[in-house]
């Protein structure tokens, strides 16, 4: 999966299952129906747009009988749609709850920051401007990570790492006098450039990383940043929401699945898909996992109609399945 030309939006993506008659049968967070699995509930082992999108292939058929019967309206989504109702579903898993200004102002103490803020060489935090989510509280500690990395070998001080969970009180406790900004996904679209510039002539490569942030939260990826930059060359990023875009990138990274086209020729062909899709022009179009699920709710009850006049069975797709056929139908035959 290509990295999104927007930020995905989980905000808007909750508003798309509103629309799309998902509480009707589904529930989130207590709120809706209970015909059909909690999607609070974690519902595959790793949570990637393939993964997410096996889980619904198979369950199709069970879901457009239940919706005939029940007289509720099929959804038709687009593959925005389908891009933002799977940030909105990653977020309410894997979004960091809000912190705590108690825990917070502990952090604060326990990770040795108010050796410097409080009454040593380091800006108050009384004076901290500008930090309403924990993006931009990492992106002022990178931007003075030199003058801190000094101040701390000079007063023998350790270098503390930090949790996801520590950036999230640590911005409550900084932001006490302010209101936080909502928790949301950080934007893409930057945020390639940014690490090309910024982190391109160390890490050159983005494989390793796809690797290493397997389930990782946005606010995991935030301080595994901070965590190396002890030992790392920082540069000042300049802009505001520099160090949010950065994040966004890198941490997108784990969602760009690479399927491999020959295992998907091979799934088409074991399938049976091309009994219906022999003539189907390959490489015409950039097909993404979103726009297969677009695709399977406009044109699926077709097909299963169709499929049942055959006498075939739907066939059973998992994770990589998904992923491979769409490497498949983006080459040209």
């Amino acid at each position: 999966m290509a990295a999104a030309a927007y930020a995905m939006d989980p905000q808007r993506g909750e508003q798309v299952m509103r629309e799309q008659n998902c509480l009707t049968c589904h529930n989130v967070r207590g709120e809706g129906a209970l015909k059909a699995p909690d999607l609070s509930a974690r519902l595959v082992d790793r949570y990637t747009p393939a993964a997410l999108a096996s889980l619904l292939w198979n369950h199709l058929p069970e879901m457009w009988t239940a919706m005939s019967k029940e007289l509720v309206g099929r959804p038709r989504p687009s593959e925005r749609d389908a891009e933002d109702m799977f940030a909105y579903l990653y977020a309410e898993h894997f979004l960091n709850p809000a912190g705590t200004q108690a825990r917070g102002e502990r952090a604060f103490e326990q990770r040795g920051c108010a050796a410097c803020h409080s009454a040593g060489p380091g800006n108050p935090v009384e004076n901290w401007r500008g930090i309403r989510d924990p993006f931009a509280l990492v992106q002022q500690m990178w931007n003075h990570a030199g003058l801190m990395r000094a101040s701390r070998e000079q007063r023998g001080v350790v270098f503390e790492r930090l949790s996801a969970r520590d950036l999230a009180d640590l911005t409550a406790f900084a932001s006490r006098t302010a209101k936080q900004a909502p928790s949301t996904m950080p934007e893409t679209a930057q945020g390639a450039s940014l690490f090309k510039a910024n982190c391109g002539g160390c890490h050159p490569g983005i494989v390793n990383l796809q690797k290493r942030l397997q389930d990782r939260t946005p606010l995991e990826v935030a301080s595994g940043l901070w965590n190396h930059a002890n030992s790392m060359q920082t540069l000042a990023l300049g802009a505001p929401n520099d160090m949010r875009s950065i994040v966004g990138y890198v941490w997108n990274l784990q969602f760009q699945e690479s399927g491999d086209a020959v295992r998907g020729a091979k799934t088409f062909a074991d399938k049976k898909c091309a009994g219906c899709h022999a003539q189907m022009n390959r490489g015409e179009r950039v097909f993404s996992t979103y726009s297969m699920i677009s695709l399977w709710w406009a044109h699926g009850p077709l097909m299963q109609a169709d499929m049942q006049k055959k006498k075939a069975r739907w066939p059973y797709l998992a994770p990589e399945d998904v992923a491979n056929l769409v490497a498949y139908m983006n080459t040209k035959p």
